[in-house]
Order: C-alpha cells, then sequence, then structure tokens
C-alpha cells in the first residue's frame, strides 16, 4: 500500500511547488517591476556618475548633419597617369647640356603623345616631357643621346617612323632654357612715377 502512495505524493509534491511558482509570477506581474527591474529615464540618463550632461549630448543629427541624401559625395579629382617613358622638369635639367637628342614628335595633348610611344617596337628607347613654348605647354618625344649635331643628324636620316614622324636635332641646352625661362618670375615694371612741373614764380610788376 505505501509503494501504491509514493507516486501519488510525488505528484502533488510536484503540482504545490508548480502553483506556488505560478502565483509568485502572478503576484509580481500585479506589482509592477521592483528595484532591481527599474530602468533609467531620460531624467536618470542626464547624471552619471555625479557627471551632468545636456539633454541634446550625443544627438546624431548634431553630430552629422542632414546633407539631402542626394547629391553624390564629390571624390577627389584623379590626376592623368602619365606613361613609363615620362621624365619631369629635373630630369631635363640634370642633362649634359652640350649634348644633343633627336625629337620626334610635339603634342599639346599628352594622350597622343602616348599612343605614339604604343606604336613603336622600340619604345624604351624614347623618352617624352613637358616642354614650355609660347605660354602654352608642349609634350616632345626625343630619342638617344649624341654628342654632335652631325652626329645626331646622322642617326636621324636612317630612322622610320610611324604617321610620318621626321627626327630632328636639339640641344638638351634649348630644353634646359625653356624650362628657366618658364620658371622665372615675371617682371612687372614699376609704373614711373607722374612729374609735376614746379609752379612759376610770381612775377613782380
Amino acid at each position: 500500500m505505501t509503494a501504491l502512495r509514493a507516486p501519488w505524493m510525488l505528484a502533488g509534491l510536484v503540482g504545490s511547488v508548480l502553483l506556488l511558482i505560478v502565483a509568485l509570477v502572478v503576484l509580481v506581474w500585479q506589482q509592477g517591476p521592483g528595484p532591481l527591474a527599474k530602468t533609467l529615464t531620460l531624467a536618470d540618463t542626464s547624471s552619471v556618475n555625479g557627471h551632468h550632461f545636456p539633454s541634446d549630448f550625443g544627438r546624431l543629427s548634431d553630430l552629422v548633419p542632414f546633407a539631402g541624401g542626394i547629391s553624390p559625395v564629390a571624390s577627389g579629382v584623379v590626376p592623368v597617369a602619365h606613361g613609363p617613358e615620362f621624365r619631369d622638369s629635373d630630369w631635363v635639367k640634370a642633362q649634359v647640356p652640350m649634348d644633343w637628342t633627336l625629337q620626334v614628335l610635339a603634342s599639346r595633348d599628352e594622350g597622343a603623345v602616348k599612343r605614339f610611344l604604343t606604336s613603336l617596337d622600340n619604345r624604351a628607347d624614347f623618352v617624352y616631357f613637358a616642354h614650355p613654348q609660347d605660354g602654352q605647354d608642349w609634350y616632345v618625344v626625343t630619342t638617344g643621346v649624341f654628342s654632335s649635331r652631325e652626329q645626331a643628324i646622322g642617326v636621324g636620316a636612317s630612322m622610320t617612323l610611324a604617321d610620318g614622324a621626321r627626327p630632328f636635332p636639339r640641344s638638351m641646352s634649348s630644353y634646359q632654357e625653356a624650362l628657366r625661362a618658364a620658371e622665372a618670375p615675371a617682371f612687372v615694371p614699376a609704373e614711373e612715377s607722374a612729374v609735376v612741373p614746379e609752379e612759376s614764380l610770381p612775377v613782380m610788376p
């Protein structure tokens, strides 16, 4: 008989515990959140650890002003990349002024210069650089370094280039002088002061 009562007693005990738990949950729900469950209100957040903050502290609209969300953000201008044969003005200035070279092309369009170099089988033998002339920048393509004008003429006569380009000799000093002239500060003559004539002395009668 005792063995039959044990399962019923255990079931009754479990049911009582469950009923007690349900009653406590209902009681807590009716009383509202206690001190441990209290959440911070906006007024509470204005003072944390003794530090006071304004009510608009950290507002996103103040940190990141609204720009409309329509116009795209302007990106930086990407400079035009020079070709591998390009040489800057420092390279031109470093050349021996007495040397000669063959100029094979001149254009104000750097793209045209790069297309011309692409058409060459021996493009590694050529260089190009900016050459100021008549207030404008030209890109000139040159090849070779020669000790004299006559030597440059002899080599240029045997050259065959695309697009009917005909090489002609130029000294490196001519390119260097053009750079110096372009980099020299513009001289503005001072205006001549007007000469005020002296007043004539009064004539005594």
